[in-house]
């Protein structure tokens, strides 16, 4: 394929003409003449090889500027998928910063550890407080815990957002026992 449709077809996942031809330069991706008899009218590469170095690719973009929210939501918290929506209004209530690239909003790795650092899941909370969730919602509803981002996306989807500090504060507080 020519350099121009291996850019268009693969652009999406970050491939650019100038990273092409640098790793054509670096000599993982060979190319040729599209026309051998008429000099200088095109190149072209093999797609196989091009599909071959996308991860590398694509690795690289992540890490110089971060994650799209679409991607995002898939890694955000291991085994739990979160849609990408649902990072948006996070990012409209600023727990997560996030930086424009064309049209595209992207979180930077810094900024991915820092919130995963920073909060959590229902589950999470719940796991760490070794606690069932009718506690922790009695919890809530006492103010002893409150969510950072308490607005269900949908009813009973489970996706408050906690402060770890406020969770392990919560923790640390000596739990009253019932009387036996």
């Amino acid at each position: 394929i020519s350099l121009r449709e291996a850019t268009r077809i693969f652009g999406p996942a970050g491939l650019t003409l100038s990273q092409l031809l640098a790793l054509i330069q670096e000599g993982r991706v060979t190319a040729r003449l599209a026309y051998p008899d008429q000099l200088l009218h095109g190149l072209v590469v093999a797609r196989n090889k091009v599909e071959a170095v996308l991860p590398d690719v694509r690795r690289r973009q992540e890490e110089l500027y971060g994650l799209p929210v679409h991607r995002l939501g898939k890694t955000l918290f291991p085994g739990r998928p979160v849609k990408a929506d649902v990072i948006k209004k996070w990012i409209a209530a600023g727990l997560l910063d996030a930086h424009r690239i064309g049209r595209a909003r992207m979180v930077s790795p810094s900024e991915i550890r820092r919130f995963r650092e920073t909060y959590c899941l229902r589950e999470d909370a719940l796991r760490i407080l070794s606690v069932p969730n009718s506690t922790l919602k009695r919890w809530q509803d006492v103010g002893k815990i409150q969510p950072a981002y308490p607005k269900p996306i949908v009813p009973h989807a489970g996706l408050y957002l906690y402060r770890r500090a406020d969770v392990e504060i919560c923790c640390s507080v000596p739990r009253r026992r019932a009387a036996a």
